[in-house]
């Protein structure tokens, strides 16, 4: 290959890796987070010995993008209750900042068991999904409701 054809495949190749860096970082965004979070009929704790109460949720920086990027955090459940409880595998989200932000958002028991008997605690893992923001959104809130209710079984 002579001198001249090597430099124009050079200068292609280049330009190919200059563009496609352009497109991921130009998709890739960050936006901060906040969370204001609450249980109904359990309270909700960052630690196993409940001491510390988990009332606000924050994953810092994330990437606000479509693709299938998880942000975890691990927290503990206390029931609250009386009678044995299933916690409930939805989350409810309201007051979401700004109103055409997405994202999913989920929990799952850490032991594979959704009830807890009166006064039991189990560890369970939180995470976000699929954040996708409108252009220029620098940071966005949420409010988060866990319901538990009565185990019929």
């Amino acid at each position: 290959m002579n001198k001249k054809k090597w430099l124009i495949v050079v200068s292609i190749v280049l330009a190919l890796m200059i563009g496609i860096t352009w497109a991921l970082y130009s998709a890739s965004r960050t936006v901060n987070n906040h969370g204001k979070i609450k249980g109904v009929n359990i309270s909700l704790w960052w630690d196993a010995n409940c001491t510390i109460p988990m009332t606000e949720i924050d994953w810092g920086v994330v990437e606000a993008r479509a693709i299938d990027v998880y942000y975890v955090k691990y927290f503990w459940i206390k029931s609250e209750s009386t009678v044995k409880i299933l916690v409930q595998e939805t989350v409810e989200i309201t007051n979401v900042f700004p109103e055409n932000m997405t994202f999913g958002f989920g929990i799952r028991p850490m032991s594979g068991v959704w009830t807890l008997e009166p006064g039991e605690v189990a560890k369970y893992q939180i995470g976000i999904h699929h954040i996708n923001s409108p252009p220029g959104t620098t940071d966005f809130s949420f409010d988060a409701t866990i319901v538990a209710v009565e185990y019929v079984g």
